[in-house]
């Protein structure tokens, strides 16, 4: 998700309060918020995600409703959770928003092997597509 206000909202609402949520292996760019937890929100889980340029917060965990948040990429150290997060440049092979427009990972980054369970982080890190060219 790139250029939102909100990457990933993760939640309910009072009538309908969100539980279980996992929100794993994503790529989220230039967005105010990265990942916004509700407060109608219980035991949600947020890993391997890359949260890069993000104009506000990168995390906003409204009323404590993550259970389990770790192995995620910052670009910039603001909110985090987890002891396993990275702080740095994930190396995306082009982040302009010109043309071309690929979020796949290069060969160095830092999100290489930086995942849960040894995995790479972020949204399809090993694939041949093009993340972030709209069709």
């Amino acid at each position: 998700m790139a250029g939102c206000d909100i990457g990933i909202s993760i939640g309910g609402s009072d009538n309908s309060p969100g539980y279980d949520i996992i929100a794993y292996n994503n790529t989220l760019v230039g967005n105010n918020d990265g990942i916004t937890v509700s407060q109608t929100t219980h035991n949600a889980q947020v890993w391997n995600n890359i949260i890069y340029n993000s104009g506000h917060r990168n995390l906003n965990d409204a009323n404590a409703g993550l259970s389990y948040c770790d192995y995620n990429l910052y670009y910039q150290s603001q909110e985090a959770c987890g002891s396993h997060n990275v702080v740095a440049d994930p190396q995306f092979v082009s982040t302009s928003f010109k043309s071309p427009l690929d979020f796949k990972l290069r060969d160095s980054s830092p999100a290489r092997g930086a995942g849960r369970d040894g995995n790479d982080i972020g949204a399809y890190a090993n694939g041949g597509e093009v993340i972030g060219v709209r069709r």
